[in-house]
C-alpha cells in the first residue's frame, strides 16, 4: 500500500510565489546559458495556440522549425515549434519565462505553451529532426508507434523516473541539458545521461507503457490538489504513481475513478473505501454502472470526521 509522506502535500498559500518573481529568476539562468553557450533552442507548444504576447517576438525570429508529425495532419501551425535563442533574442527569452511561470504555478491551466530550453551544439535543423523523431515511440505489444508527448513540462518531469539512463540519452540525443518549467517554482534541469545512445529508436517495455499511461492521471491529482490549496512536491510524484496503480488494480478503471480514489485516499484516509457503509455504496454503484464519484456522493465532511477514529485503526489494505 502506498503511503505519501505527511510532509510530501503542504498547503499551497505556504508555497506561494508571484510569477513575476519566479519568470525573473528563470530568466537569469536562461541569460546565463545563452552567454555560456551562445545560444539556446527554445521550445513552444502551439496546440491551443501561442500566448499573444509570445507570437510577435516569435514572428520576428529567421529560424522558425516546426516539429511535423502525421498526429497534426494538415495543421502544421498547432505542431511544436523550434526556435533559436541568441542575446539578440532576449526579449523573447524574458517574455517566455513569465508566461511559462505563469503556467507552471496555475494549478487549472491546460497545457502550457512553454515546453523547455535546450542547449545543443548542433544546427537548429539538426536538432528539430532528431526533435521529430521523438514523437512516435515504440511500446512493447503493439504494432504501430504512438504519439509521444515528452515536449510538455508535464510529461518530461515524470521521464526520469520511467526511463533508464540509456533511454533518457538516446530521448535528449544531441542536447546536453534540458531545461523546464517546474510547478514547484524552479526549474527543471536534466543532464543528458553518459550513457550511449541506442542505435534505433526509443522502444519501452509494456511496463514502461503503463507507467505513461499512469502521467495523465497524477497530473490529474495534482491538478485537482492545487484546486484546493495543497501541493506535493516534485520528489513524492512516485508515491503518487503507486497510489494511481493500486486505484487500478482495485478495479477503478475510468480516468475520473481513479482521480476520485486518489483524493480520497491523499485527503480523507487510505482507508476510505473499507468503511462498512462506504464499501456498500461502492458495491451498488458499480451494479447500476454507475462511477466512483457517485459512489461517494452521499459521504459528507460531517460522515467522515464521525468515522476519523475507525478509519485511523483500520490496518491499510494492500
Amino acid at each position: 500500500m502506498p503511503s505519501l509522506s505527511a510532509e510530501a502535500m503542504t498547503s499551497q498559500t505556504t508555497l506561494a510565489m508571484a510569477p513575476q518573481t519566479v519568470a525573473n529568476r528563470w530568466a537569469e539562468r536562461l541569460t546565463n546559458l545563452v552567454k555560456e553557450h551562445g545560444h539556446l533552442y527554445l521550445l513552444l507548444n502551439r496546440f491551443n495556440g501561442l500566448d499573444e504576447r509570445l507570437q510577435p517576438l516569435v514572428d520576428t525570429l529567421p529560424e522558425q522549425w516546426p516539429l511535423t508529425d502525421p498526429y497534426f495532419g494538415e495543421a502544421i501551425e498547432r505542431a511544436p515549434l523550434l526556435v533559436k535563442l541568441t542575446m539578440a533574442q532576449l526579449p523573447l527569452l524574458d517574455q517566455a519565462a513569465l508566461v511559462a511561470a505563469e503556467e507552471a504555478l496555475d494549478p487549472a491551466m491546460p497545457s502550457p505553451s512553454v515546453c523547455a530550453w535546450m542547449c545543443a551544439g548542433v544546427s537548429t535543423e539538426r536538432l528539430a529532426g532528431q526533435l521529430r523523431r521523438q514523437l512516435d515511440i515504440r511500446l512493447e505489444g503493439r504494432k504501430k508507434s504512438v504519439f509521444f508527448r515528452y515536449f510538455d513540462p508535464g510529461v518530461m518531469s515524470h521521464l526520469p523516473r520511467v526511463f533508464t539512463p540509456a533511454q533518457l540519452a538516446r530521448l535528449l540525443g544531441h542536447m546536453s541539458l534540458w531545461v523546464a518549467p517546474g510547478r514547484d517554482g524552479a526549474l527543471l534541469e536534466l543532464t543528458k545521461p553518459e550513457d550511449e545512445m541506442a542505435p534505433a529508436g526509443l522502444r519501452l517495455s509494456a511496463e514502461q507503457a503503463q507507467a505513461l499511461e499512469r502521467i495523465d492521471p497524477i497530473n490529474g491529482l495534482l491538478k485537482m490538489l492545487g484546486g484546493l490549496g495543497h501541493t506535493i512536491a516534485p520528489s513524492h510524484d512516485h508515491e503518487l504513481d503507486a497510489l494511481v496503480l493500486l486505484a487500478q488494480q482495485k478495479g477503478h478503471a475510468t480516468e475520473a475513478d481513479i482521480l476520485s480514489y486518489g483524493l480520497h485516499a491523499l485527503l480523507i484516509s487510505r482507508n476510505f473505501d473499507r468503511l462498512p457503509e462506504v464499501k456498500q455504496a461502492i458495491q451498488s454503484a458499480q451494479a447500476q454502472g454507475l462511477g466512483l464519484g457517485e459512489a461517494l456522493d452521499g459521504f459528507d465532511d460531517a460522515f467522515w470526521a464521525a468515522n476519523a477514529a475507525e478509519l485511523a485503526s483500520l490496518r491499510p489494505s494492500t
